[in-house]
């Protein structure tokens, strides 16, 4: 039997009529004008709140009489401690030498070709013969990719990968999908990485595996080292990686590269001539767009208690030059790969409920959500994270959605980047207004699932990450 809550806020107000009581959940609508003195609101609370309570799968509703006060209540499924347990389960395998593939067939001879062909390249394979086997070995081995046969007996492929998609366990585990028809717009809509049609052809199957995995994986890496022995040493070591390398022989190129380019890592070594390792670090932490950017040093020199302590807070880890840093410094650039792979969106809103509104929207279509609550919060999370599509609320206190959009058309390496303005009031001219600005569109609040999945494929229109 089906168990449910219901949560229920009760007061002793001036009370709503009947004959309002159904618009008050509607965008822009209040029930009476504002008590004397209470700052107007936008009448939108109630119509974010219908809709977070519908996204998950509850109701909501009020019961009221003039002068008598009002009573909200809404009604959730309630989940059980068990299914928590289960969508949580910690998570084995991140780190492996090599990446691991699950290929998911009911055919037995397909699964057992395609997995030799996959080891063949340098990969890792485990099988599964069912959809629930599937959901079962992606939450305990956590693949780096899933290969599924969409033609699977019992739980079919298309609820397989819509489960895999809606569960935090597997969400983010990208997902090729094998079909005998052309099904790239389903899947994409869905959360797959992409599709594949049979009969597959060896390189178009391993291309398209090779094409997902580096895209989890790539990172823009700057090497920061006067030795070319040992630049040439660390592209060897990251050869296979998929990784884009920038070069820097010292401090003022780096900050070259670093104004103009995108870099989603800094390698740095402290002895550099002219201004040290230590002098650009600080300069990078003191640049108010590269505050966050990871930085890894690699050096071979003695470090002080105190330079120690310095690195501790402001770098992102410390690997010394010797036999063993080649593996951690991988560790690390894989660590921070998959927190930044896939489609990265930001949402800035000053308003909780809004933000908490989109990002329930955007989950499943999107594998990294970042949140701001102001513009210059904002600014910075966009520097720091590099996202693919900007959702910007129009009016924000510290620095407004015009002035944020100024700043990021004014910076070279964010040339390209999707900015969608969002605003709870669509004035006449508004809109002309944000296109002229430099905005890519513009859509008023609260924002539809549907709205926020057309920028998603504005801004991947091919479903690439």
């Amino acid at each position: 039997m089906d168990r449910t809550v219901r949560i229920l806020v009760g007061d002793t107000g001036i009370g709503i009529a009947l004959e309002d009581q159904s618009a008050i959940f509607d965008s822009f609508r209040q029930a009476s004008p504002t008590t004397k003195g209470v700052r107007e609101g936008t009448g939108l609370g109630l119509a974010i709140t219908k809709r977070l309570v519908e996204l998950h799968n509850g109701s909501i509703g009020v019961e009221s009489e003039p002068g008598q006060g009002s009573r909200f209540f809404f009604t959730l499924p309630l989940t059980s401690e068990e299914a928590i347990e289960q969508e949580i389960e910690p998570i084995a395998g991140l780190t492996r030498a090599k990446p691991l593939v699950l290929v998911t067939s009911h055919e037995a001879l397909w699964r057992d070709e395609t997995s030799r062909l996959l080891e063949r390249e340098g990969l890792q394979t485990a099988a599964a013969t069912s959809g629930g086997d599937a959901l079962s070995k992606a939450r305990s081995l956590h693949p780096n990719l899933i290969l599924l046969d969409m033609e699977l007996s019992g739980k079919s492929g298309w609820e397989t990968l819509h489960e895999l998609k809606v569960s935090p366990a597997t969400s983010r585990i990208p997902v090729l999908v094998v079909s005998p028809m052309e099904e790239r717009k389903m899947a994409t809509a869905i959360g797959a990485a992409g599709s594949l049609m049979k009969p597959l052809s060896q390189p178009a199957l391993i291309e398209a595996v090779r094409k997902t995995l580096h895209s989890e994986r790539t990172l823009q890496i700057l090497v920061v080292d006067d030795d070319p022995e040992t630049r040439q040493l660390i592209a060897d070591v990251l050869a296979d990686e998929g990784h884009t390398l920038r070069f820097a022989r010292n401090a003022s190129e780096a900050l070259r590269i670093l104004a103009d380019t995108p870099v989603d890592a800094v390698i740095l070594d402290l002895f550099l001539p002219g201004r040290s390792g230590f002098d650009l670090l600080g300069e990078i932490r003191a640049t108010e767009k590269l505050r966050l950017l990871p930085v890894l040093i690699l050096t071979v020199k003695d470090l002080t208690e105190a330079e120690q302590e310095m690195l501790t807070v402001q770098a992102t880890a410390v690997l010394e030059k010797g036999s063993g840093w080649r593996p951690l410094l991988l560790d690390e650039l894989r660590r921070l790969a998959q927190a930044g792979s896939g489609r990265k969106v930001l949402i800035a809103d000053d308003n909780p409920a809004a933000r908490e509104l989109v990002s329930e929207g955007l989950r499943g279509h999107a594998s990294t959500i970042i949140e701001a609550s102001d513009g210059r919060e904002a600014l910075e999370k966009i520097w720091a994270t590099r996202p693919h599509l900007v959702l910007l609320d129009i009016q924000m206190p510290e620095m407004d959605g015009y002035e944020v959009l100024r700043q990021i058309r004014l910076d070279p390496s964010l040339q390209g980047l999707r900015v969608v303005a969002l605003t709870a009031f669509a004035m006449q001219g508004d809109r002309e207004r944000a296109l002229d600005a430099g905005f890519d569109d513009y859509i008023t609040k609260p924002v539809s699932i549907a709205k926020l999945k057309a920028q998603l494929e504005a801004a991947f229109p091919e479903g690439r990450l």
